[in-house]
């Protein structure tokens, strides 16, 4: 709200105000009357907005429900989409970071030595691959080997390590060769309906195994019916 403000806007709490713009988004006491009038302002042809699109968020017992969920109820009783979203999956955040660590208002830092970490494939890798940045997808949060194995391309990170602490050692190159993908030990091949992996409890194998998957969805086959193991990463 005080954001908003600033700009030079009014801040209205009804849709009975008949706002231009509506904006969406989460704290922890959000009720149905706050998004009924989200809706009811958005059906009347207020522009929507919304801070983020993320569907969980993690809480102190557990995975809670995060804005991109009650965002969904809005879309589903309007059947409009944001025109918007001010945080991830779009890049303005990440956009934004290379302005701030600039020094004494030099240029923007430069996207080659940024990169995007995060645990989830639909927000933070998404982001930084919409702006064009190498991603870093970490295993400590929402994301898990079988979601990373089956992404699409576009929500697919350059790098994948266990937690932060691969950001102290350089990526081992994942290679192709005779069939399989290799990573230092690690082996992966698509063979029929199967994956077979020669280490599923090593990050190695875990990136092997995602090229491999990859390779094959991107040759045009569909690997929705492919048989993937579970790994167990210590």
């Amino acid at each position: 709200r005080e954001e908003v403000a600033k700009q030079g806007l009014e801040v209205v709490d009804s849709a009975e105000a008949q706002p231009v713009a509506a904006i969406q988004g989460w704290y922890p006491d959000m009720s149905w009357n706050e998004m009924a009038q989200i809706a009811y302002a958005v059906e009347h042809g207020a522009t929507y907005f919304v801070t983020n699109r993320d569907l969980t968020i993690p809480r102190e017992l557990g995975i809670a429900p995060g804005c991109g969920s009650m965002i969904m109820a809005v879309i589903n009783a309007t059947g409009v989409e944001p025109v918007s979203s001010a945080g991830k999956p779009e890049s303005a955040m990440y956009d934004e970071a290379r302005i701030l660590a600039a020094h004494d208002d030099g240029e923007p830092v430069d996207k080659e030595q940024c990169l995007a970490i995060g645990d989830r494939l639909d927000t933070d890798i998404e982001a930084g691959n919409r702006g064009g940045y190498d991603s870093l997808a970490v295993l400590t949060g929402v994301t898990d080997p079988r979601e990373l194995m089956f992404a699409p391309a576009y929500l697919r990170p350059t790098y994948i390590a266990k937690d932060l602490r691969g950001l102290n050692e350089p990526a081992p190159e994942v290679v192709h060769d005779e069939g399989a993908w290799l990573c230092r030990d690690a082996k992966a091949r698509v063979d029929g309906d199967r994956l077979y992996v020669t280490d599923i409890t090593s990050v190695d194998g875990l990136r092997a195994a995602c090229c491999a998957m990859w390779a094959a969805a991107d040759s045009g086959r569909d690997v929705s019916s492919v048989i993937v193991p579970e790994f167990r990463i210590s």
